[in-house]
């Protein structure tokens, strides 16, 4: 029987619903949308009052990482009115709300694992012992091949270090990275991703919204990358268009000098 759970405002929600909720926005994030969690169907979950959920959304998370906001006017018929709009990504959402009740986030965890278990591929057949041990020993001989070879890079970059500049090195690797990734290269001491966001804020190398000033993009040292997004469920309400802060490899070995790693 299909059950019903409770919602911090007190309406009642049907798993079933939000099973179909959840499926849509995880498959929405694998296939690359950033923000695809609207603060409007969410915000219910783990708040009595939409105000308090964004009141609580900008004291905790960070615009431009976590979620992105814009304008949406909406016709009337007399006149419009202008409404905020909050897109979420699903890591927000997840600690922002969903986390806050138990039936709920169970039944997220389930949506979750099944997608995992979708995008891995078909899983051995348990009713035959010797197709499924073959098969986890094949992927356990996967992994340790990708192991080896990750070692053997690794150990080719240390053998050519003193040829190479550590911003071409890590061109190697990517053209640009996220500020997660920054973060742990950088290995400061208890500064993670929001903590770097903070200190390049308050060092005006980044504006408000995350984004770097130009000089420091005309340096090379930051790229800005378009994210667009269909808003609305199913994308109903149209596409949008956010921005991402990206480091290059140049500007990792600048804040390396900036902030005196390894000094």
């Amino acid at each position: 029987m299909e059950e019903l759970i409770t919602l911090a405002d007190g309406r009642p929600a049907h798993t079933d619903k939000l099973r179909e909720y959840f499926n849509g926005i995880l498959r929405a994030e694998e296939s690359g949308e950033e923000y695809p969690v609207d603060l409007m169907h969410i915000w219910p979950i783990g708040y009595t009052r939409k105000d308090n959920a964004v009141a609580a959304l900008r004291k905790s998370f960070v615009e431009g990482v976590d979620y992105v906001s814009f304008l949406n006017v909406k016709e009337r018929e007399i006149g419009a009115t202008t409404e905020e709009v909050f897109k979420l990504s699903v890591s927000c959402a997840e600690y922002f709300a969903v986390r806050s009740n138990r039936q709920v986030f169970e039944v997220y965890r389930q949506c979750r694992q099944a997608i995992k278990n979708i995008l891995r591929g078909n899983l051995p057949d348990f009713s035959d012992p010797a197709a499924a041990a073959e098969a986890w020993a094949a992927e356990y001989r996967g992994k340790q091949a990708a192991l080896a070879q990750v070692a053997e890079a690794g150990r080719q970059l240390a053998a050519a270090q003193p040829k190479i500049e550590f911003a071409d090195a890590v061109a190697l690797a990517a053209n640009t990275v996220p500020m997660s990734q920054a973060a742990k290269v950088l290995k400061l001491p208890g500064v993670g991703r929001n903590k770097l966001f903070a200190m390049l804020r308050a060092d005006k190398v980044l504006k408000s919204n995350n984004e770097p000033y130009q000089q420091h993009i005309d340096a090379g040292y930051f790229e800005v990358q378009a994210n667009p997004y269909k808003a609305g469920v199913n994308g109903a309400k149209g596409p949008r268009l956010g921005v991402t802060t990206r480091v290059t490899g140049r500007g990792i070995e600048w804040l390396q000098k900036k902030y005196k790693v390894g000094a």
